[in-house]
């Protein structure tokens, strides 16, 4: 059973009691377990020893002292790496999709776009920005709980990027703007353009980001306008006039600015924007 809540301080998840359990994870090298003091986590197989991951190397990398601490961090912490049978495992805490509770005032889903704007330094390219692959410190067993309050709390929640299984790590002394390669890349799943030929991997993570997070936030434009001009540029890797990683926060630092405390608190009705077409929420259960 799980510890009580005010047990799992960060960077375990909050635990909101629930008299149901569910736990899926879609992926046969991810299990989940307790460790010895009850607290959830997540164990991945992320490398092999002889010849190390980029996955292994970023992780490596973005839990170093100096970044672990970094505020922009915003990547899920790890708590141990565990080496058996010339495999590399990693130890995380178990947290929930950053996206799939509710959103309740514009405030949160501002929140949610700057924690994920900020975390694209550290010369490590993610390459798979989608919802599934953002997490958010609470556990939630049961999908009733999906509309509970205050799980957004300011102070309290956190968000991370996670699963950097497709991540390519560059030097940190790597000049972004030089950088080409030419893997191939699921541009459908973004619905964005195919590219053809050569790209700046870094220019095409800041186009994932902008894709997924217009999907997921532009929904709101209504009351924010900015959002719509601020998405299409980031979607835009083959133009020069896109955002770099810094531009894209400081413009986006500049809207939430600009906003007023009463377009903040606006209450939130939508959940989804796709091509001009909003996705309304649909009204929970009532409760018997």
């Amino acid at each position: 059973m799980h510890r009580d809540p005010e047990s799992n301080s960060y960077p375990f998840a909050r635990v909101i009691p629930s008299n149901k359990e569910y736990f899926f994870w879609g992926s046969p090298t991810l299990w989940g377990a307790r460790d010895r003091l009850g607290r959830d986590v997540v164990i991945k197989m992320i490398s092999d020893v002889s010849s190390p991951s980029h996955e292994l190397r970023a992780l490596q990398r973005l839990n170093r002292k100096d970044l672990y601490s970094d505020p922009y961090n915003h990547t899920i912490p790890v708590l141990d790496f565990l080496t058996f049978d010339n495999l590399v495992f990693v130890v995380m805490p178990r947290w929930e999709d950053a996206f799939i509770a509710e959103f309740t005032i514009v405030m949160e889903l501002m929140e949610v776009t700057k924690a994920f704007l900020e975390v694209l330094p550290n010369k490590i390219v993610h390459l798979d920005f989608l919802c599934q692959n953002t997490s958010m410190n609470v556990i939630l067993d049961n999908h009733e709980l999906y509309n509970a309050k205050d799980l957004r709390r300011l102070g309290e929640v956190k968000y991370a990027l996670i699963d950097f299984g497709n991540a390519v790590v560059y030097p940190e002394d790597t000049v972004i703007e030089n950088v080409v390669a030419t893997r191939p890349l699921n541009y459908w799943l973004r619905e964005l353009p195919k590219v053809e030929g050569p790209y700046n991997p870094f220019k095409a993570d800041i186009a994932f980001l902008g894709a997924e997070l217009e999907y997921k936030v532009r929904h709101i434009e209504h009351i924010v306008p900015d959002l719509g001009p601020f998405f299409g540029n980031l979607k835009g890797m083959m133009d020069d006039t896109q955002f770099t990683a810094h531009q894209a926060l400081s413009r986006f630092l500049e809207i939430y600015d600009g906003l007023t405390p009463e377009q903040l608190q606006m209450p939130v009705v939508t959940t989804a924007w796709r091509n001009g077409k909003l996705t309304y929420k649909k009204p929970w259960p009532s409760k018997q």
